[in-house]
């Protein structure tokens, strides 16, 4: 943005977003996490594993299914942590068909009857509407921290092949081999067909879904000099507190797993009510670390929304000084909003990086958006800024924060969002409508449920902008030799190879940006450097 665009704006709309000074409370809320699709399909380390089941013996193949769901799903450091096990995983842990596990206190009741054998430790806690009629489980440390410890440990280097197996229930099925591999692979997309036939979703999502799991073809072959070199990244990662040792080692063996399986399944939400986003079922290039990807496929070209959900915003909002901001960052030597927010908040003089500080400044501002307090919208900004430096005491500076909270673009941000959610708060009937047509509920009285449905409709918006690419794309996969792919989905990006990469940047970027007249976001490359412009 120009430097007259922000003389015009920079007054403040009441209510003015609460300063650091003012908010600032240390509160702290209860983790949550949530059991993915069938985690028990995915190589563990051998080590891990054996201990696992020596410590806490297992009666059957449920028995196990259920150990390794909230075993892997488990955070280090979080004892009071709450995992959700919804019920169609609940399905898939004891071998039932969907349709036969429609009832959650028969779900509940399997899964009550494991942890009082296995895992007496962990506790179910009340039936919860606003977890999406899903089961939670209070952990209390159920496994031991050591076992856990275990899990997240890489190999050694070029141990890999010996360091893995499979979890499963027959001893004789344990050991990876390229025919089991192959043989899993099938049989996981097709578990995933099903699952995802069974529950309510969009065309677009199915269309999306079936072209990811079906036009591949050898696009995933890693080059042995590409995982040594993506190894030394990861080997670089610093290790000076515990949380960097863990991010390291995690980050390590989700490599070694890609190299042993690099290409990624995607699920749908079981949840009528839940996202339309594509999430990975498995460590896979769409989810390690992206330095990491960049050099195991350096030949593939990341494009994403620019910054899209501030946009969708704008547009959804009427916020017409922000979209007018947006626009002109888009004009040849437009300033991006995320340079303004560094030289505003005076990050330079700290010797923060504007990557370091784009980071936490998009975390932030995506908690913001979808209701989150000012506090946690600050915290939102110290974790991030925590993650991306390696100093050993990463303090960010309280006056980055308060100039961050005086912001122009954060008050009428935050004014829009208080108005959407009184909006949301004060409706008769909980049901608001996505970009699908899809009805969303909600109770107009928890604010937990007004948060969840507003990022939903955002996202829905997200996907609908991308259309013209995945509608693209199908079509290029019905020649005998397609002249780009997709091969990652990203939410509000992706991935592609093509062997003309100008050309079909330049049509791709074309196809979006004619198709969307509403919201101040364009497709633009992120990678590799050399494009970005194109």
């Amino acid at each position: 943005m120009d430097e007259k665009s922000k003389t015009n704006y920079s007054s403040p709309t009441p209510p003015d977003f609460p300063s650091y000074e003012d908010t600032y409370a240390g509160e702290s809320g209860v983790p949550v996490h949530m059991v993915e699709w069938c985690p028990w399909e995915n190589v563990v380390p051998k080590q891990f594993f054996e201990v696992l089941v020596e410590q806490y013996p297992v009666e059957g193949e449920s028995d196990l299914r259920f150990l390794l769901s909230l075993a892997v799903t488990a955070r280090l450091n979080q004892p009071n942590q709450r995992i959700i096990f919804p019920r169609m995983a609940i399905a898939e842990c004891i071998g039932l068909s969907v349709d036969r596990c429609r009832n959650e206190n028969a779900a509940r009741t399997r899964l009550n009857d494991f942890l009082g054998r296995v895992l007496p430790r962990a506790d179910m806690l009340p039936y919860s509407y606003k977890q999406s009629k899903a089961t939670t489980v209070a952990w209390n440390e159920a496994i031991a921290t050591g076992i856990l410890r275990l899990r997240d440990q890489p190999s050694a280097e070029g141990d890999w092949g010996q360091a893995y197996l499979y979890p499963e229930w027959n001893r004789e099925s344990r050991r990876i081999t390229s025919k089991r591999k192959s043989e899993r692979r099938n049989r996981k997309r097709s578990d995933l067909d099903r699952w995802n036939s069974e529950i309510e979703r969009t065309d677009l999502q199915l269309k999306l879904v079936d072209y990811l799991h079906g036009h591949h073809g050898n696009s995933f072959v890693i080059r042995e000099s590409n995982y040594e070199k993506a190894r030394k990244i990861g080997e670089a990662y610093p290790e000076a507190t515990s949380q960097e040792r863990l991010t390291k080692a995690q980050a390590l063996q989700n490599l070694d797993r890609v190299k042993l399986d690099p290409v990624p399944l995607y699920h749908l939400s079981s949840d009528p009510n839940g996202s339309v986003r594509l999430s990975p079922c498995q460590p896979s290039l769409a989810s390690i670390p992206k330095k990491m990807r960049r050099a195991l496929k350096p030949n593939w070209i990341e494009l994403d929304l620019s910054h899209a959900h501030l946009a969708i915003a704008a547009g959804e909002w009427g916020l017409d000084e922000i979209r007018h901001a947006l626009e002109s960052s888009h004009d040849v030597g437009g300033r991006s909003i995320w340079r303004d927010f560094y030289d505003y908040t005076g990050c330079e003089a700290h010797g923060i990086t504007q990557s370091v500080a784009k980071s936490g400044f998009k975390d932030a501002l995506y908690a913001l958006l979808y209701g989150a307090s000012p506090n946690n919208i600050y915290e939102a900004i110290k974790e991030s800024y925590s993650k991306k430096t390696s100093d050993v005491t990463p303090d960010l500076p309280d006056n980055v924060l308060e100039k961050f909270g005086d912001h122009w673009v954060i008050n009428r941000l935050y004014d829009a969002r208080e108005k959407r959610i009184n909006e949301l708060q004060n409706r008769e009937e909980g049901i608001v409508e996505d970009i699908f047509g899809r009805e969303l509920h909600y109770r107009p009285r928890q604010h937990e449920d007004i948060r969840s449905v507003m990022s939903k409709l955002a996202q829905s918006v997200e996907l609908k902008l991308l259309e013209p690419v995945v509608t693209r794309v199908v079509e290029e996969a019905e020649r005998e030799n397609p002249r780009f792919k997709v091969v990652l989905w990203q939410h509000d990006g992706f991935s592609m190879w093509s062997n003309q990469p100008k050309r079909w940047i330049q049509n791709l970027r074309g196809y979006v940006n004619q198709a969307n007249s509403k919201y101040p976001t364009r497709l633009e490359v992120d990678h590799p450097e050399s494009l970005i412009g194109e």
